[in-house]
């Protein structure tokens, strides 16, 4: 069920599997800083109304490069709100070379989160994880 549709993204909920899919257009090539932080917001927003227990980002058409200090940003002001929705996995869906840049550096923040996250190359295998 669409809970929300943006030029830039929708969010699917699932209320069998208590997954929300946060699935980025193409349309993110023109997106600014604030469109950013509003969209991950926004999500969070739906996460807490929604009790999701799993999260999926489908990045495959993500466009918009943002700035590498919104990690730090997402990590301290948006992860918190994750946890107090309930939310124990995350899983991202991205392209090979998306993939590898966001599993070749280094993270801080991955045992502070306070939920897990996995990366895809295919929406089955993420839902696949989310839902064991």
């Amino acid at each position: 069920m669409e809970l929300f549709k943006h030029p830039f993204y929708a969010f699917i909920y699932d209320p069998r599997r208590w997954i929300i899919t946060f699935r980025w257009a193409t349309e993110t090539e023109k997106m600014q800083v604030y469109d950013y932080q509003e969209a991950i917001h926004n999500f969070a927003g739906f996460a807490l109304d929604n009790s999701a227990r799993g999260l999926l980002v489908d990045l495959r058409d993500f466009r918009y490069q943002p700035p590498a200090s919104l990690g730090y940003w997402r990590d301290e002001a948006v992860s918190p709100r994750y946890v107090k929705a309930g939310v124990r996995k995350l899983a991202y869906v991205a392209p090979a070379a998306m993939l590898e840049r966001m599993t070749s550096g280094v993270d801080e923040y991955r045992d502070k989160r306070g939920f897990a996250e996995g990366y895809f190359a295919t929406e089955a295998e993420a839902l696949a994880w989310l839902s064991a």
